[in-house]
């Protein structure tokens, strides 16, 4: 039966009727959705992507077969349409898919992520005023940067471009890494539900970006001034991880025309964030409302640089050849590379040194608890940037009988231990008593095993070893000339040092994490006394390469008031392939030596 085609008024509120159903199923469902704490994106995203795909497809299939009930056999535009779409709703739920795939930063538990949060918060603020104060260095040395071209930097200017310029690629590496980490902010759905974690991070991402931006585009510039300082800082340095031209890649990397147009892009997002999604507020009282200001102080420097040199600036680059090409690691970044420069190896498997287990324990013969042995493993990526000879130093405890034998019946020391134990008690039972798991982890050594006799910092940390473990090629032993209890006192000191972290920043004024020389150099100063070596300023910080404790004993010569007296020394023969007792004449010579002699190869 026909019943004759439908007056418009009638189409018209069928459709409308069509129209508020469907709107109110929607409604329905996003509260239903927003009930169960759904995700919009990709949950809820994905969801409306499916229906439509299903109604698309319906539409097309529908409008074909009315086609063909009116005579018409080839598909229809509308048909035509509906399935392109269909096809292309299809396809967006395949991007959705890829972009909402896991990372380290989405699948961490709320707990996690609020602490993550937290601590790189905290971590920006310390790298960029970490940029900010070496940047501020050069600055302060304008002197260097003139353009008179007769105007070459001294001996002493050198060491201080260098020693700043190393330490700004370091800083830069590590917040280039923080940034990373925090760029799959786009991964956490904007809706009230995960809007907190995504600002977090954008934030984070952003301000890095910009810290990176400013702080190497003032860096650079300063240096670009002066074509001899340029020159010399482009020169490659394998002995500090520099290659060459690493102004040029650093200017083209970090401060480009790409970074510009992402400075850019960024802000428009913030500005979205602010004005759409109130995002401010969602930040606002916690630790990360700070970072939204130093967001937008940033972006004004960074908008008044892109105006006067976004012409001059000939570049269209990325970080990838010095920083975003690197492999994405969890933080710190030094701490990684260090680890994997000093388990990498170049020539003989890690393990096999010249000083053999044998010679190892008859040198220990001649050791007393509290002398300081300096080490040297050949072929380690590690020794790249360590200065001189000598890479490592360590704290010589002894086994617990030696402990015992030498402090035990001192009456300074037992006075000492009398005092803070408020007890009369044997100093190896204080020491015992004080670090229990430390000691317990000497007395239970295996039989077959050596025991932990010394003390020091690897890159996983501070921690006990046997000699033999911590010698390698080379190790010599220098007795401090001071007295039972100072030595007494290091080592207990020594102890409270176990199981802290590695400093990979090298930072002398802070005791949380340590390097080599710090553990002796610490330990022994806490007794007041110290071994009265003098600390060396690199990049702004004091710090203590082994290589000069060995040069402090020769500097001292035979004078009655040396430091140090002179132990033992095994010097690696690589052609020989083995380790032979040398005499201090020997152990003399190898404060001239270059990192790179290996010994008569």
């Amino acid at each position: 039966m026909n019943d004759g085609p439908r007056s418009p008024l009638g189409r018209g509120l069928l459709s409308g009727g069509y129209v508020l159903v469907s709107l109110g199923l929607g409604i329905a469902f996003g509260y239903w959705a927003s009930d169960w704490e759904m995700r919009f994106f990709p949950t809820v995203v994905v969801a409306i992507l499916l229906l439509l795909t299903a109604g698309l497809s319906l539409f097309a299939i529908g409008a074909q077969i009315e086609r063909e009930e009116n005579g018409h056999r080839r598909i229809g535009r509308r048909a035509a349409a509906s399935a392109a779409f269909a096809v292309a709703a299809l396809g967006a739920i395949g991007v959705v898919a890829f972009s909402s795939r896991s990372t380290a930063l989405t699948t961490m538990a709320d707990f996690d992520l609020r602490r993550t949060h937290e601590h790189d918060a905290r971590y920006f603020r310390e790298l960029d005023r970490t940029l900010r104060g070496l940047v501020a260095r050069m600055e302060s040395r304008r002197d260097l940067f003139s353009a008179d071209e007769a105007r070459l930097p001294t001996d002493e200017e050198e060491t201080f471009l260098l020693d700043v310029w190393t330490s700004f690629l370091d800083a830069a590496m590590a917040l280039d890494e923080l940034r990373r980490f925090h760029e799959d902010f786009y991964r956490f759905d904007l809706s009230r539900m995960e809007r907190s974690r995504h600002v977090k991070s954008f934030l984070l991402t952003f301000g890095s970006e910009l810290s990176l931006y400013e702080s190497t585009a003032e860096l650079v510039s300063l240096v670009e001034s002066n074509e001899n300082v340029e020159r010399f800082l482009n020169v490659p340095r394998p002995d500090r991880g520099l290659e060459g031209d690493s102004v040029s890649r650093m200017r083209d990397e970090l401060s480009g025309l790409s970074d510009l147009g992402r400075v850019v892009a960024g802000k428009r997002y913030l500005s979205y964030l602010e004005e759409v999604h109130q995002a401010r507020s969602e930040v606002a009282g916690e630790s990360f409302s700070w970072i939204w200001g130093e967001v937008e102080h940033n972006l004004g420097l960074a908008e008044r640089r892109r105006t006067a040199q976004a012409v001059s600036m000939s570049v269209a680059s990325d970080f990838a050849p010095i920083l975003r090409g690197v492999k994405r690691v969890s933080f710190p970044v030094q701490k990684e590379v260090a680890e994997w420069m000093g388990d990498t190896r170049l020539k003989r498997p890690a393990g096999h040194y010249l000083v053999t287990a044998s010679q190892a324990r008859a040198m220990e013969k001649s050791l007393e608890p509290g002398d300081v042995l300096l080490s040297r493993k050949n072929w380690y990526l590690s020794n790249l940037g360590l200065p001189g000879f000598w890479p490592h130093a360590i704290l010589y405890v002894g086994s617990n009988e030696a402990v015992g034998a030498r402090f035990d019946s001192d009456p300074e020391v037992r006075d000492w231990v009398r005092r803070v134990a408020g007890r009369d008690i044997p100093f190896s039972l204080y020491l015992e008593e004080s670090y229990r798991l430390a000691w317990e982890r000497r007395a239970t050594a295996g039989p077959d095993e050596p025991p932990l006799t010394v003390v020091e910092a690897v890159s996983e940390g501070v921690i006990q070893n046997s000699l033999h473990g911590a010698s390698g090629d080379f190790i010599a032993a220098l007795r401090p000339r001071l007295s039972p209890l100072v030595k007494a006192q290091a080592i207990f000191k020594a102890f409270s040092f176990l199981d802290r972290p590695y400093d990979f920043d090298f930072d002398f004024a802070t005791d949380h994490a340590l390097v080599c020389t710090e553990v002796v150099w610490r330990a022994y100063r806490a007794s007041g006394e110290g071994l009265a070596i003098e600390l060396h300023p690199i990049a702004g910080r004091l710090t203590l390469p082994a290589n000069e404790i060995a040069r402090s004993f020769i500097d001292d010569g035979g004078r009655e008031d040396r430091r140090f007296d002179f132990v033992y020394y095994l010097e690696g023969r690589e052609k020989e392939e083995r380790a032979r007792v040398a005499g201090v004449e020997a152990f003399l010579a190898t404060v001239e030596r270059s990192k790179w002699d290996f010994g008569d190869e």
